[in-house]
């Protein structure tokens, strides 16, 4: 099976239907559904009843957060390629699945292009970057909405529940400062995300956990070389992830964190 399609619900039973109803009416069909609802009292549970011919798996229990019920998800993925579409979010239209299929062919992550939207403004389509590096996710992330990732890797290393916000960004970066991985931007409309999600509510929250993590990964020289106005920050832009330069300055950065360690 080539994709896992997991969606997180806790008490949002309009958002809810409304992701289903776009999962499930897929051309495509090589793929399974997994539902993690964290015990909600809405009706959310009759909705999943509802549909249950139309969902692989699903299960409403308490959960600890949103990053323990996307674990729990991962846990029973079975698909190469996982991707989130949580309560509220959907595909872009019928086809995704479909037109995305065999542009999944190897790489560790896939990000295509979302449709932004919020209460009374007008919907902004936005596109995924050309490339993924360390700079580039000091400052931004990759729309989990949009994104197809390896399904092994999360199952090897699961999102780290002690956050509440950045979770998924973390991974990104961990995966792309450690292990290199390879990214491929994807041509395609993916998905519709609802800004007037946790993250957008709490970014007071995610900024804190955002700099936790950044803190305990880069020394304060590097983050102000990375994220600053400075040379070797559009340099490092400006690099393709296979050339030379970009790593050996990944390679230098590297070198430093271990020192930290050491220290």
């Amino acid at each position: 099976m080539k994709i896992s399609v997991i969606t997180i619900n806790y008490n949002n039973i309009n958002g809810l239907r409304q992701t289903i109803d776009s999962v499930i009416n897929q051309t495509c069909k090589d793929f399974e559904y997994l539902i993690i609802d964290g015990g909600s009292e809405d009706g959310s549970i009759d909705i999943l009843k509802e549909y249950a011919q139309s969902i692989t798996y699903w299960v409403s229990e308490r959960d600890s957060g949103i990053y323990n019920a996307m674990n729990k998800g991962i846990e029973r993925a079975q698909g190469e390629y996982c991707i989130f579409m949580n309560s509220g979010d959907y595909f872009y239209n019928n086809n995704v699945l479909d037109s995305v299929l065999s542009m999944l062919n190897g790489a560790d992550f896939y990000t295509g292009k979302y449709q932004a939207i919020r209460s009374n403004e007008a919907p902004i389509i936005q596109n995924p970057p050309q490339y993924v590096n360390l700079a580039f996710l000091l400052k931004g992330t990759l729309c989990h909405q949009a994104t197809f990732i390896k399904t092994s890797l999360l199952k090897y290393r699961p999102y780290n529940e002690s956050y509440k916000i950045v979770s998924d960004w973390e991974e990104f970066l961990f995966e792309f400062m450690y292990n290199q991985r390879f990214y491929q931007p994807l041509p395609i409309l993916i998905s519709v995300f609802n800004l007037e999600g946790i993250s957008s509510k709490n970014n007071a929250l995610a900024q804190k956990e955002r700099k936790a993590i950044i803190n305990s990964y880069l020394p304060t020289p590097i983050q102000n070389a990375l994220i600053g106005e400075t040379e070797l920050e559009r340099m490092i832009h400006s690099l393709n992830r296979n050339s030379l330069y970009y790593q050996y300055l990944t390679f230098i950065i590297k070198l430093i964190i271990k020192a930290k360690k050491l220290f």
